[in-house]
């Protein structure tokens, strides 16, 4: 495993507020993305978390641009498993896939009346699909019936395994964290919006993230976003 790059303050900041402001001026133009729907802090935390990480078996509860640039980030035997329910996107997604050994599987869920975010018996199958590949040295959750996802990925992971969940800001998703024994949480003022968005989590059953990636370097980009920074987030 790589040993821990220390993330400057300054020109993180100054690369991430650029990045920002590009995604709002394409999305305002060409009304898309073409990067993960998420902000450029998210984006960094992940990116340095899978290079020091450098999982050979990796899990995507929730397919999404993601799905195409993080697995760039892997070993070229490593592979990386999209498990999206939504049949349309699927499709699109996998067309835009291009690295060999990513794969996007489309299981649908098992109750197509689902309320809000589904839970275990609305997306068993869903949840389920995920255990012929296991373990699983690192586990992305950002799609549907989350805290699900996460009480599962528990028993999913492969010694040293780490697990990410995206839009932590939310408490409803953070319920099984508590098995976890070793974890981070990084949130953002998005946090005390009446729907908050955005926020990741970080956990392992085994081995503390903060030793292979700069979470001191991290926490004080989040922070400064979190107060008067949050005019540039």
């Amino acid at each position: 495993m790589s040993p821990v790059v220390p993330r400057p303050f300054v020109p993180t900041f100054l690369q991430q507020v650029v990045r920002r402001n590009r995604t709002r001026l394409i999305r305002r133009l060409r009304t898309y993305r073409d990067t993960p729907w998420m902000r450029p802090a998210e984006e960094d935390l992940l990116g340095d978390l899978l290079t020091a990480l450098r999982p050979r078996r990796c899990l995507e509860w929730g397919g999404g641009l993601s799905t195409v640039q993080f697995p760039a980030l892997l070993a070229e035997d490593a592979t990386w498993t999209a498990i999206e329910h939504d049949a349309g996107w699927a499709r699109t997604l996998a067309g835009m896939v291009t690295r060999p050994g990513t794969t996007v599987r489309q299981v649908p869920p098992d109750d197509l009346a689902f309320v809000g975010d589904g839970d275990a018996v609305s997306f068993a199958r869903y949840l389920e699909a995920a255990d012929a590949g296991a373990p699983y040295d690192f586990i992305f959750i950002d799609g549907r019936a989350r805290a699900a996802a996460l009480t599962r990925a528990h028993g999913l992971l492969a010694p040293g395994g780490v697990v990410v969940l995206h839009d932590a800001n939310r408490d409803a998703y953070l319920g099984p964290a508590a098995r976890y024994p070793h974890q981070l949480l990084f949130r953002d003022r998005r946090a005390a919006r009446r729907k908050p968005a955005g926020g990741v989590w970080i956990g392992s059953v085994d081995r503390d993230p903060a030793t292979f990636i700069d979470a001191v370097g991290h926490r004080r980009l989040w922070t400064f976003y979190s107060g008067l920074g949050g005019v540039f987030a």
